[in-house]
């Protein structure tokens, strides 16, 4: 097989090699893009794996929650104190004020979500606490 075919080396082969591993190929999408010329080769189907993925725990999501709240608090506590500063100094209302209103009402908002988070949290360690007593 030369470089640059568009033919994958099937009948060339051997047994438990891949063409992946081939100088042939830049990469596994320019092998997988070619697989349905060769009827007897098998791609690996990288879309298809599927990786256990770690859960936090209760406390870690209670910890990431109120790191989120405070944080949300304190730029919206910041932004709201700028635009109440810079309207006691005199300065209109314009674009400028309006977004940083906005960007700190979004961050009470944020905190907002993040609360329910916590609460939903408090709620599984309730019930994990109940069925632990009931035993």
């Amino acid at each position: 097989m030369t470089k640059g075919s568009d033919r994958l080396p099937c009948e060339s082969r051997e047994a438990g090699t891949s063409p992946i591993l081939s100088s042939n190929y830049r990469s596994a999408a320019d092998w997988r893009g070619r697989a349905e010329i060769c009827d007897d080769a098998v791609l690996p189907q990288f879309d298809d794996i599927v990786m256990p993925r770690a859960t936090p725990t209760l406390r870690q999501r209670k910890i990431f929650a109120l790191t989120r709240i405070l944080a949300g608090l304190v730029a919206a506590c910041y932004l709201g104190y700028v635009v109440v500063a810079n309207l006691a100094a005199g300065l209109p209302f314009d674009r400028t004020l309006l977004f940083t209103a906005l960007v700190s009402v979004a961050g009470f908002a944020y905190a907002a979500w993040y609360l329910r988070d916590l609460s939903a949290v408090a709620r599984e360690e309730r019930e994990q606490r109940g069925a632990n007593d009931s035993r």
